[in-house]
């Protein structure tokens, strides 16, 4: 059983490490990817990169970020939009698993 510090405590994983990363990637794709680039380059992407956010942020910072769009607002861009409450706990976890670890996108 993998534990994930994602939060403010560490929680049960009930996945196989492949399958949160797999999962995560998954989840960014399909809700984040549109906005946020993993590479650096935001180019014509409304919102910043999420490369510097892995190096200044820890696990728990993104996932307030994605709770709480508005609490923390990155100079220079809008605000994320409040959009995510239809991610499980379960997708919440791997998706700021995979933004707070340097998986490859």
């Amino acid at each position: 059983m993998l534990m994930v510090v994602c939060c403010r405590h560490k929680t049960e994983a009930t996945l196989a490490p492949l399958e949160i990363v797999e999962l995560g990637r998954s989840v960014f794709q399909e809700n984040c990817s549109s906005c946020h680039s993993l590479t650096g380059e935001s180019g014509a992407r409304p919102g910043p990169s999420l490369a510097t956010a892995r190096k200044s942020r820890d696990a728990t910072a993104i996932r307030e970020s994605i709770i709480e769009p508005d609490r923390t607002v990155v100079p220079g861009y809008p605000p994320m939009p409040d959009s995510f409450q239809h991610l499980s706990e379960r997708e919440l976890d791997a998706v700021v698993y995979f933004v707070a670890n340097e998986v490859k996108p």
